[in-house]
């Protein structure tokens, strides 16, 4: 909802059932009846003593909850067991700003439970049994009349989410296949002949499809993580530097191609380690980068940091074609680029600015375009400056997934049981195992894997999580569980359930280590190092 200047008191409590308006310093000026209902709350109340707000993080129940027009916010309300879901926005030309949305109920036993009446309940939250019941208990016209009202609004609402939907799953096709279609193009011609002269060239073509990939994969679950708040932001210390060269050297190879110089500068007054979330600004430079290179046919493009009093300031600038009037309002709108035709001609999904956008906020920080034109766009991110202990380890933070080292650590004598249910996973691991020089055991499932254990000495077990019978998370439990010296060895999980839950329970049940799959070489060659000690002898 862009356009709020229509809404006034009446058609406010008449078309959306929960909803406030607040001053810009946080003080409710008015409250719908339904509120009013369930609350003892009135104007003049401080909105952070009725609400709490969920989504999206870090924002307070004052106007740092609205971020622009129509921004999806999630609150708890203060005197009832009651969530609500809906979109806060300015008032056109006023100081002042305004939740609408509706409580979230998920059946008929939560709405009687929680005491809500019919009229309170927003259908676009509901499903077809649901909304078919509410409609055979509405008796009255005035009932019927409300129903037909709040019916509109959910087939508005639902027309919009189908569009939406349309669109994303349209991009998502066009973003899935490009990649596969390199990757499958190339491996048939290496299938038609594998002592090709320009074998190693389809083979970086097929690496740089899969990273895409997987690239596209971690945004639309950033994306996911983001919208429902869930995302996970760590402390640690890191190396400024280290974190830029990470996120930039994957676009060295196509800016040079394309003629463009790529310069990475830190500033002398920045501090050698901060604290903070290595990974996520490591993810958001690495997306402007990105498409800084897609867009600039000429020139250079400059990632600088510097300090600028409790704030790291980093800037990524390009000397492109400069974002259209029309593109830079909607700029850090899901799925949003300039026009169809930058879509056809440089594709991407449209969701990096808003997943990077999105984590600025996250850290504490802002993400804007400070300047674009003919010449070229900046963007600037700042962070929170906090200084750390300079250590060494901070050194290579965020470095992890970067081109593969000339010369691998070899880790002969190393046993591995590799406890995965899919025959394709297990040859997997066997083959970048075996190129590390360790011994491979691989084993189809968790009781099987106990056998094994009992029966002779490992270095380390890699445990897909999700199998048939005893799963990953359980096998380790009784590892764990069991009275043996073995029982302690260490347990890394190997997993295409990437989620942080997925992540929480294998930790939970004694995992030491999570490894996403597809796995890397060098990610794997890492955690070798980390859990089986340093490595006996280096191999070109």
């Amino acid at each position: 909802m862009t356009d709020s200047a229509w809404i006034d008191q009446e058609t406010f409590a008449a078309v959306f059932p929960f909803g406030f308006a607040a001053s810009a310093e946080g003080t409710l000026e008015w409250v719908g009846n339904s509120l009013k209902r369930h609350m003892t709350v009135r104007g003049g109340t401080l909105l952070s003593d009725v609400v709490q707000v969920l989504q999206p993080l870090g924002c307070t129940a004052d106007k740092s909850m609205v971020c622009g027009p129509g921004r999806t916010v999630r609150l708890r309300v203060e005197e009832l067991s009651l969530e609500l879901r809906g979109h806060a926005f300015w008032f056109d030309g006023e100081e002042r700003f305004a939740f609408v949305g509706s409580p979230l109920v998920r059946s008929l036993e939560e709405l009687e439970a929680s005491g809500l009446k019919l009229a309170d309940f927003d259908p676009s939250d509901a499903t077809p049994d649901m909304l078919m019941s509410m409609q055979s208990a509405r008796t009255s016209l005035e009932d019927a009349r409300s129903l037909g009202e709040e019916l509109r609004v959910a087939l508005s609402r639902a027309e919009v989410g189908m569009a939406v939907k349309s669109r994303f799953l349209a991009v998502m096709s066009h973003e899935i296949r490009t990649p596969l279609n390199g990757f499958g193009s190339m491996l048939d011609l290496l299938l038609e002949d594998p002592t090709r002269y320009d074998a190693g060239d389809l083979l970086r073509t097929m690496d740089d499809s899969a990273r895409g990939l997987m690239t596209l994969l971690n945004d639309i679950l950033d994306f996911s993580k983001l919208e429902d708040g869930s995302v996970r932001i760590e402390s640690r210390s890191f190396s400024v530097e280290a974190v830029l060269k990470a996120a930039t050297s994957p676009f060295a190879r196509q800016a040079k191609a394309a003629g463009v110089e790529l310069r990475v500068n830190v500033a002398r007054g920045v501090p050698r380690t901060l604290l903070g979330d290595p990974y996520r600004v490591r993810q958001i430079v690495s997306n402007l980068t990105g498409n800084a290179v897609r867009f600039t046919e000429r020139g250079r493009i400059t990632v600088d940091a510097q300090r600028d009093g409790n704030e790291l300031v980093i800037t990524v600038e390009d000397t492109g074609r400069g974002i259209s009037p029309a593109a830079e309002a909607n700029l850090f709108e899901p799925f949003s680029q300039g026009d169809v035709s930058t879509t056809r001609e440089f594709g991407g999904t449209g969701l990096g600015l808003t997943i990077s956008h999105e984590l600025a906020r996250a850290l504490e920080g802002d993400l804007q375009l400070t300047r674009t034109s003919e010449a070229g766009s900046i963007f600037t991110l700042r962070l929170p400056c906090v200084e750390a202990p300079d250590t060494e380890s901070a050194k290579s933070e965020g470095s992890v997934n970067e081109e593969s080292p000339a010369r691998r650590a070899r880790f002969d004598g190393v046993d591995v049981l590799v406890v995965d249910d899919n025959p394709t996973n297990r040859l997997v691991i066997d083959r970048l195992l075996s190129r590390l020089g360790a011994t491979v055991h691989p084993v189809e499932g968790g009781q099987k894997a106990l056998e094994l254990l009992g029966a002779r000495p490992y270095d380390l077990v890699l445990m897909d999580i999700m199998m048939p019978g005893m799963d990953g998370n359980e096998t380790t439990r009784r590892v764990r569980d069991l009275d043996v010296a073995w029982s302690g060895l260490p347990v890394v999980a190997l997993s295409a359930a990437v989620f942080d839950e997925d992540r929480d329970a294998a930790l939970s049940a004694g995992m030491d280590d999570f490894l996403e799959k597809p796995v890397r070489l060098d990610v794997l060659e890492e955690t070798l190092v980390r859990h089986c000690g340093r490595p006996r002898e280096l191999q070109g």
